[in-house]
């Protein structure tokens, strides 16, 4: 069998799934958990306010420009003018 290359300052992948140095929690686990627990509330804050909001806002919006069209339509002329 051949044998596995290893690169210099890591260890042969078979040490790390035979309870190697790697194995348990270290600092990457460690980190991992704290970014989820810093960004998913943001994440999930901002989603749920865009679902909620982004309604509204378009609805309001759609409101206020068809108030602007109707009043800026023009004004119908008169058939006949005084003279």
């Amino acid at each position: 069998m051949r044998q596995e290359v290893v690169a210099i300052g890591q260890t042969a992948r078979t040490a790390r799934f035979h309870g190697g140095p790697q194995a348990g929690l270290n600092w990457r686990h460690v980190a991992t958990v704290l970014l989820l627990l810093i960004t998913l509330p943001v994440f999930l804050t901002a989603g749920l306010a865009a679902v909620v909001l982004l309604p509204v806002l378009l609805a309001f919006t759609g409101a206020e420009r068809l108030r602007r069209i109707v009043a800026n339509a023009p004004q119908p002329l008169p058939i006949r003018r005084h003279r």
